[in-house]
């Protein structure tokens, strides 16, 4: 053998150990990649997952504040702006022969029970009169509590005055 058959040997095999060595540097450098992404993709889903949450939390906030807008806080009643809005849509709906009435009420020495007893139970009443209230009108119509002790009662599906008594 000459010599440089020799050193063409020794190049070859440096070549193939290079080769190797990169090809190991490769394979290091791509799983600290594939480590990276699938951090990534961890960051990625927890964002996500996060972001859904809050979107969630937000949507039942605004669904929260919408219902508070047009409902009494402590009777679950249509408040005042909701009756007004009910009442001003059905006089526009109406025919001529369809007849609406429209119920004040309030409750009589509300002031002292409140003052003897305390607003708790005056809340507790007032929550029974919207229970029964509604429980009376049902279909007929809408109940509202526009504030205090005072219902406002919105018959809307009544034939004559005798079913108002009733």
């Amino acid at each position: 053998t000459t010599l440089s058959d020799k050193i063409g040997f020794i190049g070859i095999l440096r070549d193939v150990t290079l080769s190797k060595q990169q090809k190991i540097k490769l394979e290091s450098d791509q799983q600290v990649l594939i480590q990276k992404i699938e951090k990534s993709e961890s960051t990625v889903i927890a964002l996500s997952n996060s972001l859904h949450r809050e979107s969630s939390e937000r949507r039942a906030a605004e669904a929260t504040l919408e219902y508070l807008a047009y409902h009494d806080a402590l009777t679950g009643l249509m408040n005042r702006i909701a009756i007004k809005d009910y009442f001003e849509k059905r006089i526009s709906e109406i025919s001529p022969k369809d007849k609406i009435a429209v119920l004040f009420a309030e409750l009589d020495k509300f002031k002292i029970i409140n003052d003897s007893l305390g607003h708790h139970t005056g809340d507790l009443l007032l929550q029974e009169v919207s229970k029964r209230l509604e429980n009376e009108i049902g279909n007929f119509g809408k109940v509202s509590r526009p504030g205090g002790d005072e219902f406002v009662i919105l018959l809307d599906q009544i034939k004559n005055k005798e079913e108002i008594v009733e």
